[in-house]
């Protein structure tokens, strides 16, 4: 099969670059050719993997046993003589399309694969339409958690996600993509991470000291020392990435007067505040930072280290799951990891603080990360023994054949493999899109599902949120009925059931109030000028019974206490253009504050109306209001300034 890839590629770092290069790599290993169309000749220095010395064998993968192969295909790179325009920027997409629409005539390309929102997938979008070659289309955390919030981007996204052959997503997801309208015929589940072994085992060869200084970009000259014990950090750094706790537990370390190697495969990004922080901790002298460097040597450098650190804490992304756990655990080196990142594997329980891996359960605690890692430097072969027992663990992940195969069965667009299966009954379907109503009803649950079918004629075509809707509809027409089999008042159940019907709204694509002052942060004297107004992507819900119990924290069956009256809430549904809404209690206060937001009155306007309240903690309100989506500024009436 002939395939046109969009998308990032090395020397772009980063983990797409790295999934796109393996899966390029697992194609063409089974007779495909694939043609990757990507921008990565321009990416920015300090995102660029270095490439010197890279083989084109490793580059563009060749598989003369089965005919297959990958060939990059670049566009011509930005220069203001041929390609200027006013407003300026670099025409990324028209580019790609153009180039890619090209590609297909040229080879007979028979599929699309593009992956990452931007500017990849809306290109491929383009090239798809100009040559009529369906298109899959897959998408990673941060182009679906934080581009598609923006609401004129979530539109382009949205439109192009309903026209794909393929969305590639995860199961927790699914129903976000149903909300949006994607056909649930349309949707596949997506491959496990590739681990080929010949880049990350146990055996990989690790960096020589030569290789390490020749790639020393930190201006200190090359400190590495082989005789000492190794702690290392590889990806883009940052606070959230815990890059900067980890200098911190390193000075702690140097403090007590202990000796090892820090070695920080970073690249540019933060080099500057690297250097200035590594030389304020007194650690230059023992740290070295290199440049990125392309997927299939970064197994090398986990092997120089004898620890791995991935503390990535507050990470505003929910959906972002990283891969450097499994690349470490592959290699079977010591992995040092943050509870925030323990808690999104899918294996967690499985991993034992200093039986199989180090945990920090917040990095920012930087006495407690300093006590971890300096096992790692007093006991080398501690650090080893734990390293083992990760990699044992590591051997039980899927194979790089099982990669593979998966994305086989993904380019098959016809293939039942790997597509997201309908609910086999009008109950399966309904315990998917109501799963807390299934919980409070018990075993009362099938046959009150069997009534409902009996007394409703659901069109199947109508989609699974309709059915679920009615649902809730019908439950609320018999209510008292439907109270009793449930064994709760039939109060508190129409509470419930509001709070099941506003989810349900809140999942389901509509449309989205614009923001004219997004990404704008006002000092607060013109915060006050500005007039708030409630966003009408947003549904407020009182409710006198306490059913946020049961929707937002697993529980055991409803008990009798949690339906009795007198415990008021206020809940702010917030459907957000990506279609990760918010459910937001409400203190009396706030609700307050929110009612008068109605874009008639100026924040000053609100400070007085709601003494005597501070005026700090009102503008504090507003901000995290604002932040949530759940209002807009708007200019005041006398005219934008």
């Amino acid at each position: 099969m002939r395939i046109c890839f969009i998308g990032k590629y090395p020397p772009i770092e980063g983990g797409v670059s790295a999934q796109n290069y393996w899966a390029a790599a697992a194609l063409a290993s089974r007779g495909h050719e694939l043609y990757v169309v990507t921008n990565s000749n321009e990416v920015e220095d300090r995102f660029r993997q270095g490439l010197d010395g890279v083989e084109a064998a490793n580059f563009e993968p060749q598989f003369p046993a089965t005919g297959g192969a990958v060939r990059v295909i670049r566009p011509e790179p930005m220069t203001p003589r041929r390609m200027a325009h006013i407003p300026s920027s670099n025409p990324f997409v028209s580019k790609l399309a153009g180039l890619a629409a090209a590609t297909i005539r040229e080879n007979g390309c028979e599929l699309i694969a593009a992956y990452y929102f931007e500017p990849y997938v809306v290109a491929g979008h383009l090239a798809s339409t100009f040559t009529r070659t369906p298109m899959m289309v897959e998408h990673a955390g941060s182009d679906l958690d934080r581009l598609m919030r923006v609401p004129e981007l979530a539109t382009v996204y949205k439109e192009i996600l309903r026209s794909a052959a393929t969305v590639v997503t995860k199961p927790s997801l699914v129903h976000r993509f149903l909300g949006m309208g994607v056909a649930r015929e349309a949707l596949r589940f997506g491959p496990p991470y590739p681990l080929p072994s010949s880049a990350f085992s146990p055996e990989t060869v690790p960096l020589e000291p030569g290789e390490i200084a020749a790639a020393s970009i930190d201006e200190f000259g090359s400190r590495f020392d082989p005789a000492l014990p190794t702690i290392g950090m590889y990806g883009k750094p940052g606070d959230r990435k815990g890059t900067f706790d980890l200098i911190a537990a390193l000075a702690v370390l140097a403090g007590r007067g202990l000796r090892f190697n820090a070695l920080f495969l970073s690249g540019r990004s933060q080099l500057d505040r690297m250097r200035a922080d590594l030389r304020a901790a007194g650690l230059a002298d023992r740290t070295t930072i290199l440049d990125f460097v392309p997927p299939w040597r970064v197994g090398r450098f986990i092997r120089t280290c004898d620890a791995v650190c991935f503390l990535e804490r507050d990470f505003p992304i929910g959906i972002h799951g990283p891969v450097v756990p499994r690349e470490v655990l592959a290699c079977g080196v010591c992995l040092v990891l943050s509870g925030e990142i323990l808690e999104k594997q899918s294996y967690a329980h499985r991993l034992t603080d200093r039986g199989n891996v180090l945990v920090v359960t917040d990095p920012k605690e930087h006495e407690k990360l300093a006590a971890q890692l300096e096992i790692v430097v007093r006991d080398p072969a501690e650090a080893a023994r734990i390293g083992a027992a990760g990699g044992a663990l590591g051997a039980d992940f899927d194979s790089f054949e099982t990669f593979a195969d998966a994305w086989e069965s993904l380019v098959d667009i016809e293939s039942p493999a790997r597509r997201v299966p309908p609910p086999r009954t009008t109950a399966d379907l309904l315990v998917e899109f109501t799963p807390k109503l299934a919980e409070m009803f018990g075993p009362a649950w099938p046959g009150v599902v069997a009534e409902f079918e009996a007394a409703c004629d659901i069109d199947a075509a109508s989609g699974d949120f309709a059915a679920a809707e009615a649902f809730c509809q019908y439950l609320t027409r018999r209510l008292d009925q439907a109270a009793l089999a449930a064994g709760v008042t039939p109060a508190y159940l129409a509470d419930a059931l509001r709070f099941q019907q506003a989810r349900l709204w809140a999942s389901q694509d509509g449309p989205h109030d614009r923001d004219g002052h997004a990404g704008i942060r006002f000092s607060p004297a013109l915060l006050r000028q500005m007039a708030p107004r409630r966003a009408g992507t947003v549904r407020v819900e009182p409710f006198d019974h306490n059913v946020t119990d049961l929707f937002c924290r697993p529980t055991g069956p409803v008990g009798v206490r949690t339906t009795q009256p007198g415990e008021r809430s206020v809940v702010c549904f917030v459907r957000r253009p990506n279609l990760d809404h918010r459910e937001l209690r409400l203190n009396a206060s706030t609700y307050r504050l929110l009612d008068l937001c109605d874009g008639n009155r100026t924040v000053g306007d609100l400070v007085a109306a709601l003494a005597p309240a501070a005026e700090a903690d009102v503008l504090r309100a507003l901000v995290d209001l604002r932040r949530e989506g759940v209002v807009v500024l708007e200019d005041a009436a006398q005219g934008t300034p």
